[in-house]
């Protein structure tokens, strides 16, 4: 691992204006980014996912181009079953945000997806999922989405249309079995969401809150699988 990288991210968006459906976008929270980006080259991360586009998928995408150059730069590149490396794949509700933020990313390095997300139960509870996700296998999770508002569907008459109820993605429940060990999650707000991924992943993960900067990080402490099995931090070890 490196020591705290850091990015100049009011350079990197000074040039970024997104706009939704004719309305500028709510402005960049430029600490929480600065933290995004941190924590993807401090760990080298090869593959993201993120639940949620907007002014994030750019930082994520300048973190995977310097995860790319560190890489490039290694005398010695070890094997890496990997066929995803140094990509972002982005998945929203929106299709219009979505080809707004398309207008700033660089082709083969994020992938947006489109996908309705709906309510369900995970475990008895109700939550909601994406009806898809982007089928890779992430050394990194960005969870910011979805827009609460846009869950479609009830479930024994709770919705998210009540604009009190929190949101409660469950796809990483879904798709826990198949992460890799050191694999890291961070959740930008939704602390009542991160709670509800603590009580119902099944893994060895280790948590942290950062209440001051209302994040939270997962991180997927468990003995690695192989020599092939291998993510970025496990390169540079």
């Amino acid at each position: 691992m490196i020591q705290k990288p850091t990015l100049d991210t009011h350079k990197l968006l000074s040039t970024v204006a997104l706009s939704y459906r004719g309305w500028n976008a709510l402005q960049p929270q430029h600490d929480d980014l600065s933290a995004l980006y941190c924590a993807i080259v401090s760990m080298r991360s090869l593959t993201v996912l993120e639940f949620g586009c907007g002014y994030s998928t750019l930082v994520i995408q300048e973190a995977l181009k310097e995860n790319r150059r560190w890489f490039e730069n290694l005398k010695e590149k070890p094997a890496v079953r990997n066929s995803n490396m140094f990509k972002c794949f982005s998945v929203d509700t929106d299709a219009a945000w979505i080809f707004e933020c398309q207008k700033y990313c660089e082709e083969g390095i994020v992938t947006f997806s489109h996908s309705p997300c709906s309510v369900t139960k995970i475990n008895g509870q109700v939550c909601h999922t994406y009806d898809r996700i982007p089928d890779v296998v992430p050394d990194f999770i960005y969870l910011d989405g979805p827009d609460p508002s846009q869950v479609l569907g009830t479930m024994n008459g709770l919705s998210w249309r009540c604009k009190e109820r929190t949101p409660m993605a469950a796809d990483i429940v879904l798709i826990e079995p198949t992460l890799l060990p050191g694999t890291m999650i961070l959740v930008d707000g939704r602390t009542n969401n991160a709670r509800f991924l603590e009580n119902n992943l099944k893994r060895n993960w280790h948590v942290e809150w950062f209440e001051d900067k209302d994040q939270t990080v997962f991180y997927l402490s468990e003995q690695r699988l192989g020599k092939v099995n291998v993510i970025g931090q496990d390169i540079c070890q």
